[in-house]
């Protein structure tokens, strides 16, 4: 089963659950802060300066949390192809 949460998803998950955590393999899409900010602007150009940062803040967050917790880091700004690829790679071990 695949299953999309953040961070702290995970971390409740592991934490409501501790016997899962042999049975888990997670994976974080790690994407820098500037590719970030640039995916929100391209979103949402009416943004506020304000929104912005703390939505930045936010994944920065989670990508410092991400490095402590989840079992593999991807670079999210490759292709989508190679993305898959590196998942597919993970997955099949």
């Amino acid at each position: 089963m695949i299953k999309e949460v953040d961070v702290q998803g995970l971390v409740t998950i592991l934490s409501d659950y501790p016997e899962l955590k042999e049975q888990i393999t997670s994976i974080f899409l790690e994407v820098p802060e500037s590719t970030v900010r640039e995916r929100i602007l391209l979103r949402d150009a009416s943004i506020s300066n304000h929104e912005l940062e703390k939505r930045v803040d936010s994944i920065s967050d989670e990508n410092h949390h991400a490095e402590k917790i989840c079992d593999h880091i991807i670079d999210g700004t490759q292709s989508p192809e190679k993305v898959l690829h590196d998942v597919l790679d993970i997955l099949k071990k």
